[in-house]
């Protein structure tokens, strides 16, 4: 049965999916691999509060569960619910090696959504100190330094993502994007284009690129 859900949930067919993990879960309540690919079906349907409680209750089965920890935190932070802060200590506490810069950057985002942007830059640096090459805290951090304006600085961000990585497409992007708004349409329209070409779905890029024609 979990794995005709997987199958339906594969094929795009989220309201298949989610009845037969529904079937599943009144026979065996319990199952948090069920419970998390409900989470992720509901997700889907952008109904987020349902997404979480249903990640909370498989939390409670589960707390041991690294991927699961994740899951549940950063849907925390992308719904601005503070319980990602409590959460994310908890993994920070555990972690004895000082290793992991998930829970950095989750709860980075999570100060990003509600506007506290010196404190999400501060935890995206945290996450950054914990793993050099984690590109997504990069992004984050670039993004918030975009929105404050600080475009030479948000590039810098951005430039060094690229050097670590350049077949990234998000960070072609978001050169494109501080170059654009400092005046420098020319290498913009370039960096778009470069984004769109490692990245064939990332119609934003090439829509960017066309309207610098």
């Amino acid at each position: 049965q979990l794995s005709l859900a997987r199958s339906y949930d594969k094929k795009g067919e989220t309201d298949p999916a989610l009845r037969v993990s529904n079937l599943i879960l009144e026979k065996y309540p319990q199952q948090v691999d069920v419970l998390k690919l409900k989470a992720d079906l509901l997700d889907k349907k952008d109904e987020a509060d349902s997404a979480i409680a249903v990640l909370e209750k498989a939390y409670q089965l589960a707390p041991f569960d690294i991927d699961l920890n994740y899951s549940l935190a950063f849907k925390y932070a992308e719904n601005k619910n503070p319980r990602v802060v409590s959460l994310c200590d908890s993994l920070i506490k555990k972690d004895s090696l000082n290793l992991h810069a998930e829970p950095y950057y989750y709860k980075g985002i999570y100060f990003s959504n509600i506007n506290d942007k010196v404190k999400a830059i501060s935890l995206f640096d945290q996450a950054i100190q914990h793993d050099y090459y984690y590109l997504n805290a990069y992004i984050e951090k670039g993004r918030v330094q975009f929105d404050q304006k600080k475009f030479s600085d948000a590039l810098k961000t951005f430039q060094l993502a690229n050097t670590i990585s350049p077949k990234f497409p998000d960070a072609w992007y978001w050169m494109g994007k501080c170059q654009e708004a400092m005046g420098d349409k020319e290498n913009a329209r370039i960096n778009y284009l470069k984004a769109y070409g490692l990245d064939q779905t990332f119609t934003d890029a090439k829509e960017a690129a066309d309207k610098l024609k």
